[in-house]
């Protein structure tokens, strides 16, 4: 099973390893219970996610919308090439608060 790690140090919420679906439910599960003890960050940085599928999305995007209903500002650092391309292709890019990025050439912020 992939594993990914969280990581919650100075308002940055800190993602390792894989985030896909065969880990997306328990990522989830871990984070409701840091958002629900008051620990909301005002960051999520992607910058060491190995692999991220559209189950990894659907996370992240609960998430944003966690901090819409909160009015709560969310930024994604460092989002993935992987996962550009899947907000991209899903027109998902602007909902996602995307902030700086690990930008390959010919993939901008």
């Amino acid at each position: 099973m992939s594993e990914c790690r969280l990581q919650l140090q100075q308002g940055i919420l800190s993602l390792h390893g894989v985030l896909d679906k065969n880990n997306a439910h328990q990522v989830y599960l871990h984070s409701k219970q840091l958002l629900s003890s008051g620990q909301a960050p005002d960051c999520i940085d992607l910058g060491h996610v190995d692999h991220i599928d559209s189950a990894g999305l659907a996370l992240l995007l609960e998430w944003q919308s966690w901090a819409n209903h909160a009015k709560h500002k969310l930024q994604l650092q460092h989002a993935p090439k992987q996962l550009l391309m899947l907000a991209r292709l899903s027109e998902l890019d602007r909902i996602l608060n995307l902030g700086p990025v690990n930008s390959p050439q010919g993939i901008a912020a």
